[in-house]
């Protein structure tokens, strides 16, 4: 529950009277870090989703979804149908330049997307409207309640999402260099936990770490 995080991050901020740091900021924290977090780990929120299809090969995912992970087949997850294969996209412009032209068939057999554009897909063949089963990446949602609101990631994520939390509200109060060292410590501590490797921290944002190999 996001309550107890906020309690664990308070008591990591030693503020148990509220003074300096409220629950709406320490809960503002705790939601920009699930939205880093799926940004470099959107299995973290990875859902098989019926995604509705229009007529024709160009396709986008429902509006509380980040990006594409997989398209798995057509039909639904009660009846699903033909499997569909991930292809480059170049291939099929190269075997057939006009395929997002070409008739519209029942089922897909092939689906390519652009990671610069990751919340569209194409579908060789166009289909007609129907549906395909996808693994997207889900939106984290908002905490509307702060008393009852669950994070979108799983648990496991749970120290991660502490450790941001609190590099974000040090980062915040910098005024002494205690707080800078400590903001800077939880800093790599959050991307240790993600296994993401950033070089050079002063200079690297956290939105520009390095994957570690």
């Amino acid at each position: 529950m996001v309550n107890t995080l906020i309690s664990e991050v308070r008591n990591s901020l030693r503020d148990a009277s509220e003074v300096q740091y409220s629950a709406e900021a320490i809960g503002s924290a705790l939601l920009d870090a699930e939205l880093v977090i799926v940004a470099y780990k959107p299995e973290a929120t990875a859902e098989d989703v019926e995604v509705t299809t229009v007529e024709g090969a160009r396709q986008a995912i429902p509006a509380d979804y980040l990006r594409v992970l997989d398209i798995k087949h057509n039909g639904t997850l009660a009846e699903p149908g033909r499997s569909i294969r991930l292809v480059a996209r170049e291939h099929l412009d190269l075997m057939a330049p006009n395929w997002r032209g070409a008739n519209t068939e029942p089922e897909a057999r092939q689906y390519t997307y652009d990671e610069h554009n990751p919340r569209v897909f194409e579908l060789s063949p166009p289909v007609v409207a129907g549906t395909v089963v996808a693994t997207l990446a889900k939106r984290p949602a908002e905490y509307d309640d702060l008393t009852t609101a669950t994070p979108t990631v799983g648990p496991e994520y749970r120290p991660a999402l502490i450790e941001y939390a609190l590099y974000r509200l040090f980062s915040e109060d910098t005024e002494g260099s205690v707080n800078e060292s400590r903001s800077r410590k939880h800093y790599a501590n959050f991307f240790n936990f993600l296994g993401v490797k950033v070089q050079n921290e002063a200079r690297v944002s956290p939105w520009q770490p390095e994957r570690k190999v």
